[in-house]
């Protein structure tokens, strides 16, 4: 299944659009990548372009999703978004996390949780 079919069928989740999904699938499967409020600030892009209203045809989608892992690849690809998001995230918010890697760290701590028996 082509990549970008995979991102539309995670972004049909309800509640789940592009970056999402394309977070879930760097998550996942290490590819594609998150371009969030952040990252979309970041790099200058507009949200609109990767938006998918409800009524959207799927040909128009399925270019959005292309044009969605394309940007993500000029930008530099799915390791290079995390660590320069991680960098970034810790620059904004010094008194909350002590570094990127922290950054990175808070995420497996948030996504896996730890089960202790009692």
């Amino acid at each position: 299944m082509p990549l970008a079919v995979k991102l539309l069928n995670v972004a049909a989740i309800p509640g789940i659009g592009l970056p999402k999904a394309g977070f879930v699938l760097q998550l996942c499967i290490g590819e594609v990548g998150c371009l969030d409020s952040h990252n979309l600030k970041r790099f200058g892009l507009s949200a609109s372009a990767f938006k998918l209203p409800k009524k959207l045809k799927y040909d128009t989608a399925l270019r959005k999703a292309e044009l969605y892992l394309k940007t993500c690849e000029e930008l530099g690809g799915c390791e290079y978004l995390w660590d320069s998001w991680c960098e970034y995230i810790s620059y904004l918010y010094p008194k909350r996390f002590e570094g990127r890697n922290h950054v990175s760290a808070c995420h497996v701590e948030y996504l896996i949780p730890t089960y202790v028996e009692k």
